[in-house]
């Protein structure tokens, strides 16, 4: 029992004696002072709470195990140091639990002998499991604790040095990767293990752009593998803000930061490092950016590795650079020698003892060297000029050797009797007792001056020809009109004629006659190629054989024309004259390579050309086709003239007997037909051109072909008409009246735009002259369409000159009659146009 009377501590103890009598106890009681005692446990429990205190308040984390190796004890330090947020989590669980598998059994080991009484050194560094699973590191010191003289546990405390570890392990990498002992490139490397060792997603190592705008990623580290490099802007982007740093951090919300960064948007980025890369000028050449979906725990670690690994990348990358600069400009050089059209070869000068040239030697040429020259590289290289040729002028060894050994570089011009070729020679000193030589085979140039001479008389006949066809044109343009009034006025006298009468047949000759005529003006305006192209459904049998008469008179009456044509052909749809103007041009080239007599043959037929024709024959299409076919028997063409007998200009014929234009022309109608022109010729066999039009298959397409055209019905509108040729204008009008219409006469545009302004009603249809003074028949057109916006035209003239046929095609909805024409052609154009 313990008594306290306000200054000592008693303890009261019962103490045995003798029994006084059997049965009856006999004891008493000693009271003991127990102040001293009582004192020190308390002062003993007072330290005890206060080095506790001190244990929980350092930041050296303290840890006690007992024998069994459970945990006792742990501090707060501890606990943040692992990861853990509670004693709870620690306090009766084995210390291997935060041992990292490889070291638990030599853990084991130590602790053993520490429970054994043996003394062990704690120096070193140390590894430790977190909570989380990531590896810390730490130094720790350790004793044993023991109670009555006997050792039942250990206690310690641990000092973390993680970050001090990690740098340590960057340096050693850094160290490692300068020796080149990696197999990849370095800055593979190191993206990667930024990523590791930064628990970072994403890492992106860039050279800058000359701009300052952009940069081209070297490597590409993101979610476990490599990515392409590319070129991205740096506006609104993290890296955009490096650049102006030396290092930027966003530990966190940095995809809120950059709303326009895509990158990070899609990876839903949470945390952002980056650090510029400075060249040895102190130039930002490069940066390192890495990217985390997560918040970046260690910003100081982080920022003290990025800075680390920098210095060393810039060094890299301009190392890099340099070596990339000097790749590309050798091989920059490297191709300018072998690329360069003209030849260029490397010599050595070779001197005597007194320093006067006499050889050189073949270091280097290039493939248009070997191409000039005939010399093969190969088999030059390493020799002499005297050993490959021997008989050289000595002209050259002097002039070279004047500019190696001078540094006075020279150039002049030369002709190879050998390769009969003229060369430019420039030669030039590389570095001494060396010189270049470039070689340009200006065998061209000179011929092209000859060329030059012959060409200004191609064109001066080209233009003469070109004067001739316009005289031609026009002479046709009036020649029709005259024929227009001839042909009218037969054919109005010869529908109010009985056939019985006297005069019909004469008249009737002189209709035929009219109308031959104007054959021979179309064919005058092929010539001139003033024609309207209007393509039609039309049989080709029908419009060949309505040549064959004027194509025998233009080859002559010693060449047999024969023609041969196939039933059953199928329609196309071409202009007529284009027809005409093929057949010419392809019967006079047959007429001029034919001496004296001879034979030409014209044939049609249906054919398919399917892909393997197409396969061999370029620029033909599958399909359905109308094969023309020309071929004579003349003096026939080699290939290298067959190349280019459809270029412009190009003849074989003398001068005044070609404008080089006739197959150009030919080549283009087809073309322009969607068509396929081939030639086979053989030089004293002949010549076969073959030309495939395509098929044209429309059902509701009348197929022309010669034959009566039946005078179409007339009508009772009112038409406008006007023509500046008087006796064509009365012709004109009393065509149409007999045909029912009302017609207002005009003799020139500015009569037509009066007398409409003062017509009253409306005017449905014009007929108008083309080529009139003061205005064409297009513009005329325009101004009345402002008064009369439904008013048909109809456009007839000898030849369009272009006014209402751009490019001599008829575009689309233009009606257009040529002259001269028959009350038949009139008649059934005007219902055309007021019925369309």
């Amino acid at each position: 029992m313990l008594r306290h009377d306000g200054s000592h501590f008693w303890a009261l103890v019962e103490a045995g004696v003798e029994p006084v009598a059997a049965g009856v106890p006999n004891c008493r009681i000693v009271m003991i002072d127990i102040t001293e005692r009582k004192y020190f446990e308390e002062a003993h429990l007072e330290n005890e709470l206060r080095l506790s205190e001190v244990i929980d308040l350092s930041s050296a984390g303290y840890f006690c195990i007992d024998r069994a190796g459970c945990f006792q004890r742990v501090n707060s330090a501890w606990l943040r140091l692992h990861g853990y947020d509670s004693p709870d989590e620690v306090i009766g669980r084995h210390f291997l639990m935060v041992q990292v598998e490889d070291d638990q059994q030599a853990a084991q080991r130590f602790v053993d002998r520490m429970f054994a009484g043996v003394a062990i050194p704690s120096n070193g560094l140390f590894s430790r499991r977190c909570k989380d699973g990531s590896i810390g590191f730490h130094t720790f010191s350790v004793r044993p604790f023991m109670q009555r003289g006997e050792i039942v546990g250990l206690e310690g405390f641990i000092i973390d040095c993680t970050d001090q570890q990690r740098i340590e392990v960057v340096r050693e990498f850094l160290a490692k990767t300068s020796s080149g002992v990696h197999d990849e490139p370095f800055f593979n490397t190191l993206a990667r293990f930024l990523a590791q060792n930064l628990d970072m997603d994403f890492v992106c190592i860039d050279r800058l752009e000359g701009d300052g705008l952009h940069a081209r990623t070297v490597a590409v580290w993101g979610d476990g593998h490599f990515e392409d490099n590319s070129t991205y802007a740096l506006t609104d982007t993290p890296c955009g803000e490096v650049v102006v740093k030396t290092i930027c951090c966003f530990p966190a919300n940095v995809c809120q930061l950059f709303p326009r960064d895509q990158v990070l948007q899609e990876m839903r980025a949470e945390s952002y490092i980056g650090v510029t890369l400075f060249g040895h000028t102190g130039r930002p050449i490069g940066l390192i950016a890495c990217v985390g979906r997560g918040p970046l725990v260690n910003r100081s670690l982080a920022e003290a590795i990025m800075t680390l690994v920098a210095v060393r990348a810039a060094g890299e990358m301009e190392r890099l650079e340099a070596e990339t600069a000097l790749r590309e400009s050798e091989e920059k050089y490297r191709t300018l020698f072998r690329e360069m059209l003209e030849g260029c070869a490397l010599h050595e000068i070779i001197c005597d003892a007194e320093g006067h040239p006499v050889d050189y030697r073949f270091l280097a040429v290039n493939p248009a060297f070997e191409r000039l020259t005939g010399l093969k590289g190969e088999e030059i290289t390493g020799r002499t000029v005297l050993e490959v040729l021997p008989d050289i002028e000595p002209f050259w060894i002097e002039t070279y050797g004047k500019v190696a050994l001078s540094g006075e570089p020279a150039s002049f011009e030369h002709y190879s009797t050998d390769l009969k070729k003229y060369f430019e020679v420039t030669a030039f000193q590389p570095t001494q007792n060396q010189f270049s030589c470039i070689l340009e085979d200006i065998t061209e140039r000179k011929r092209a001056e000859e060329e030059r001479i012959n060409l200004e008389t191609q064109l001066h006949q080209a233009q003469k020809m070109e004067s001739v066809g316009r005289l031609a044109g026009g002479v046709a343009h009036d020649f029709n009109n005259m024929l227009g009034v001839i042909l009218g006025h037969a054919c109005l006298v010869l529908m109010e004629m009985a056939p019985s009468h006297p005069y019909h047949a004469n008249l009737e000759e002189i209709r035929k006659a009219t109308e031959r005529s104007a054959d021979l003006t179309r064919q005058l305006l092929v010539f001139a190629r003033k024609q309207a192209i209007a393509p039609i459904t039309l049989d080709m049998n029908s419009t060949v054989a309505g040549m064959l008469k004027m194509l025998q008179r233009l080859i002559g009456e010693n060449i047999d024309l024969t023609w041969h044509p196939r039933d059953g052909l199928w329609a196309v749809k071409v202009d007529q004259s284009q027809i005409d103007q093929i057949l010419a041009n392809l019967c006079v080239n047959a007429r001029d390579a034919i001496t004296d007599v001879g034979r030409i043959t014209i044939e049609t037929e249906n054919c398919t050309l399917d892909e393997g024709f197409c396969a061999l024959h370029a620029g033909s299409i599958p399909g359905e086709y109308v094969r023309l076919t020309v071929c004579d028997n003349g003096c026939g063409m080699d290939k290298e003239t067959q190349d280019q007998i459809f270029d412009p200009f190009f003849t074989t014929k003398g001068v005044g007997k070609g404008t080089g234009l006739g197959l150009s022309m030919v080549y283009g109608a087809v073309k322009q037909n969607n068509g396929y022109i081939d030639v086979y010729s053989e030089p004293g066999q002949g010549t076969t051109f073959t030309i495939y039009l395509p098929r044209h298959v429309d059902e509701s397409a009348n197929v022309s072909a010669a034959g009566p055209n039946m005078t179409p019905t007339g009508g009772q509108e009112i038409i406008l008409v006007v023509e500046d040729e008087p006796t064509l204008l009365k012709m004109t009008s009393k065509m149409l009246e007999n045909q029912g219409y009302t017609v207002i006469q005009a003799g020139s545009p500015d009569t037509a735009i009066l007398l409409a302004g003062e017509h009253a009603g409306e005017i449905q249809l014009l007929v108008t002259d083309v080529v009139m003074p003061d205005m064409n028949g297009r513009d005329l057109a325009n101004t009345l369409l402002s008064r009369f916006p439904n008013m048909k035209r109809v456009y007839m003239s000898g030849y369009t000159a272009d006014v209402i046929a751009p490019h001599g095609v008829l575009e689309e909805g233009v009606h257009f009659i040529q002259k001269p024409f028959t009350v038949t052609d009139l008649a059934a154009k005007v219902r055309e146009a007021l019925d369309g």
